[in-house]
């Protein structure tokens, strides 16, 4: 049986930790709709998060992702090979984030409601 409420995460605005969400509503106040969650209805999910993201974003096609973009920080030659990593590492990132605006948490209620 499929949930009524999907799980949301969250970041915490008191300790910015990554908050499952497994209890909450949408209420209308001061002219705008929130999201009030149950006390027992949150979980913290940081470290977990933390690990996914990282494992997305850092996975076999750029092993060494991060070593390149310190080197294009600090003004470094890049050969083609890393040039192709970093742009690879670029595409997979917007994918993310407009997968994240478009159908995840960064969607509107509305497109939410269509999907």
């Amino acid at each position: 049986m499929a949930r009524k409420t999907p799980v949301l995460l969250r970041r915490g605005p008191v300790t910015n930790t990554v908050q499952a969400l497994t209890r909450y509503v949408f209420k209308q106040a001061h002219g705008r709709e929130i999201l009030q969650a149950s006390p027992d209805g949150k979980h913290d999910v940081t470290a977990d998060f933390d690990a996914l993201v990282l494992e997305h974003l850092l996975d076999p096609d750029a092993p060494r992702i991060c070593e390149q973009l310190d080197g294009a920080a600090k003004g470094m030659d890049l050969d083609e090979s890393e040039r192709a990593e970093i742009a690879a590492f670029r595409v997979r990132l917007v994918e993310l984030i407009e997968r994240h605006n478009t159908t995840g948490h960064g969607a509107s209620r509305e497109m939410e409601r269509a999907a």
